[in-house]
């Protein structure tokens, strides 16, 4: 898996529907904003604010993890849930020092609503190639990839 930004300009042309950036909706990546989510189906960044330099002239955002859902709020209760050993939320705790009370690292939860399922996935695809968001476990397929073929051949010795 790649991690960071593309530097392809093709990884970043959006699939058909891709929701505009007018569409996204911005709540911080805290158990108690869960009724500010849809039950709906959809894509979601959690990305993060860098606390380098964190000025209005110097300010970096980036995706730290891609995802996509049928449920949004289900799915932002699971990875914000205290109790569970090995959500996200957990993980950003133990790297990052995170803590449920303060808005240290300024992360947020980022989605789109998308009607329709069969495009999640291409949603999905698209964000994780272009962005490499750093805890990501599994690996989107790049476009136009293809599977590799085995090629078997015979050896042939000399004869004496």
């Amino acid at each position: 898996m790649r991690y960071g930004w593309s530097k392809f300009i093709n990884d970043w042309k959006a699939p058909d529907g891709m929701p505009k950036p007018e569409e996204w909706k911005v709540v911080p990546f805290n158990k108690q904003y869960k009724h500010m989510l849809p039950y709906k189906s959809g894509v979601y960044m959690i990305f993060m604010t860098s606390p380098y330099n964190n000025t209005q002239n110097l300010s970096y955002k980036a995706p730290i993890y891609i995802g996509r859902t049928n449920n949004l709020c289900q799915r932002f209760q699971d990875h914000t849930k205290t109790t569970v050993k090995k959500n996200l939320f957990r993980k950003l705790q133990e790297n990052l020092d995170f803590n449920i009370n303060t808005n240290i690292n300024n992360i947020n939860f980022c989605f789109a609503i998308i009607d329709k399922i069969d495009k999640l996935k291409t949603y999905e695809d698209y964000l994780i190639i272009a962005y490499g968001p750093c805890l990501n476990q599994i690996n989107s397929i790049a476009k136009g990839a293809t599977k590799r073929k085995v090629i078997k051949a015979k050896i042939i010795r000399p004869s004496n």
